[in-house]
């Protein structure tokens, strides 16, 4: 007598995509800046994840990708885990509405993430510095436009992360809905 696995194969697949995305980006996309800005692909595949799958699950995926990234890739540092926590619940949260599980409700989840994720960056760096010893932040007007830049890459992947994740989705479906 079998059980059904299709959760455990499902989440498996969406860690699997992660990463192949974070590979792309370490690998590949960190080689190519846009005026200086490399792009920030966690809070994108958080949010496609929490469009599809609810605001817990969601949640609990970015708490794990932002444990990941802060692990395993230096540029993310420690606030990659709230920041992703946080678009994976609140995208999760479009689910119920009409908008949740289409490319429009992944693109607005998606440019959510990246402007919190930009956001905090700003704000941390702007009041503390680049380290804590330091004894004032830096200057916005030398910020802002590196964190424009960061949000105009990162936003060149809104569809293709989205459709990654919807295929995953598409394929490894466990829920009966139509």
């Amino acid at each position: 007598m079998g059980r059904n696995n299709g959760e455990q194969i499902k989440w498996t697949a969406y860690a699997l995509a992660y990463v192949l995305l974070f590979l792309l980006k370490t690998l590949l996309f960190n080689r190519i800046p846009f005026h200086g800005a490399l792009p920030e692909l966690a809070p994108l595949a958080v949010a496609a994840v929490g469009c599809f799958e609810g605001s817990f699950p969601g949640a609990v995926y970015g708490l794990a990708v932002g444990f990941f990234s802060s692990a395993v890739y230096y540029r993310s540092g420690t606030m990659m885990i709230p920041i992703c926590t946080i678009v994976g619940m609140l995208s999760g949260f479009t689910t119920r509405r009409q908008i949740g599980k289409t490319v429009l409700g992944g693109v607005l989840c998606g440019a959510f993430g990246i402007l919190l994720t930009e956001a905090s960056r700003v704000g941390f760096y702007h009041m503390l510095g680049m380290n804590l010893r330091q004894s004032a932040g830096i200057a916005l007007d030398t910020l802002m436009p590196i964190a424009i830049a960061e949000a105009e890459y990162s936003a060149l992947f809104l569809l293709p992360v989205f459709y990654l994740f919807a295929a995953v989705y598409n394929n490894f479906r466990t829920d009966t809905e139509l």
